[in-house]
């Protein structure tokens, strides 16, 4: 597994987000079950040959210098095609680690909630001491057959007084039939 939107983001894109609990109205019982997590649901992608596609568009930069701001245009419009195989023990892995959000350690995903057919998680890429920090979100769609989800983020612009840029990245998959080394 040697791709996903954060290493085509290069470590330029970071991540991270905020939870809510639940409101103050007088109803503790409401409340109570409202803040409950619910059970995360399983989600099992069936093994075989995936072809997966990202994209990746930074929808806004603010506060750099024009120069800055075209050079962040051309390395983050970017777009493409690969196929991997899944093994069955991929396929099993949790939701986060099959689509890859957590790859490397570059980023980290929590308050991860899965219902049947979807998926969230808040994001926070960069290590304590990097040049970028930043956060954000991703939702998608699961299914034993197709996988879509879009991130996005806001991160700081190294290098800059104050440089800020918004990130939006896309990665689909699906399942185009069995791998032809393993069967799968």
């Amino acid at each position: 597994m040697k791709y996903l939107i954060v290493p085509a983001l290069a470590g330029a894109v970071l991540i991270a987000g905020c939870n809510k609990g639940a409101g103050t109205d007088g109803n503790a019982t409401a409340n109570a079950t409202a803040a409950a997590p619910a059970a995360p649901v399983k989600i099992e992608p069936n093994p075989g040959n995936w072809e997966w596609t990202e994209k990746t568009e930074l929808v806004e930069v603010t506060n750099v210098p024009d120069d800055v701001a075209a050079a962040l245009q051309d390395q983050m419009n970017t777009e493409k095609t690969e196929t991997e195989c899944i093994t069955p023990e991929q396929a099993k892995l949790d939701i986060i680690k099959f689509v890859k959000l957590d790859e490397d350690g570059a980023c980290m995903a929590g308050n991860v909630t899965t219902a049947p057919g979807s998926f969230s998680a808040k994001v926070r890429c960069g290590k304590p001491g990097e040049e970028m920090q930043g956060e954000g979100e991703a939702k998608g769609i699961i299914s034993p057959e197709a996988v879509s989800y879009t991130m996005e983020m806001n991160t700081n612009v190294p290098n800059t007084e104050g440089g800020m840029m918004k990130v939006k990245a896309t990665r689909t998959g699906k399942r185009i039939g069995a791998c032809e080394a393993t069967g799968g």
